[in-house]
C-alpha cells in the first residue's frame, strides 16, 4: 500500500508487539502529491491566481471536537439502491493501535438496503506511508486493511 495521506492501515495481529511480516515506511510527499491532496504552502497560496485557493475560511465553532466524539450525528441522504430519502448515521471513534475514524451507516426504510463506510477522521498525516506485507501464512490473507481514497495497492507477484 502506498498512501500519500498516511491514513491507510494493515492490521497487526501481534499488536502492540511488532509484526515480522509487515514493514511500514513514512516518507516526505512530493509537491505534486501535496497539491493532489489540496495541500499548499503559504507562499503558494499568496502567489496563486486561483480564487478558490485565495478564499479565507470562515471561522465557526458550531460543531466542536467534543460534540463529534460524544454524539451520533444524523444527516439526510438518498438510498444507493432505490434513491428514496434515507438517513445516514455518523460517529467518530478511535480504533486502538490505529487512529481516529468516522463510521457511517445508512439503512433505507423503503427497500431495506444497508451500507456502511469507515473513513480516516484525523486529517492528513504529516508524511505519506508505504506499508509492505509479506504473506507467509494463510492467516495473513485474513487481515483487516483500512485504506484511504488516495492510496494505491500493488501485488507484484500477481502482476497487479
Amino acid at each position: 500500500i502506498d498512501d500519500p495521506t498516511g491514513n491507510s492501515f494493515v492490521e497487526n495481529p501481534f499488536a502492540p508487539k511488532s509484526d515480522p511480516s509487515r514493514n511500514e515506511v513514512k516518507y516526505e510527499r512530493t509537491t505534486e502529491q501535496n497539491h493532489q491532496l489540496g495541500l499548499y504552502s503559504q507562499d503558494e497560496l499568496q502567489e496563486t491566481e486561483d480564487p478558490v485557493l485565495n478564499k479565507i475560511p470562515e471561522e465557526s465553532n458550531e460543531l466542536t471536537d467534543e460534540k463529534l466524539k460524544e454524539e451520533v450525528l444524523t444527516f439526510p441522504t438518498n438510498c444507493h439502491e432505490c434513491n428514496a430519502p434515507a438517513e445516514t448515521n455518523m460517529k467518530m471513534t478511535t480504533i486502538p493501535y490505529f487512529k481516529e475514524v468516522v463510521i457511517m451507516a445508512t439503512v433505507c426504510d423503503a427497500c431495506g438496503a444497508k451500507t456502511n463506510e469507515v473513513k480516516a477522521g484525523g486529517g492528513i498525516e504529516e508524511q505519506g506511508k508505504k506499508i509492505t506485507l509479506r504473506i507467509t501464512d494463510i492467516t495473513d490473507m485474513s487481515r483487516d486493511v483500512l485504506k484511504s481514497e488516495t492510496c494505491s495497492i500493488a501485488i507484484p507477484e500477481l502482476g497487479f
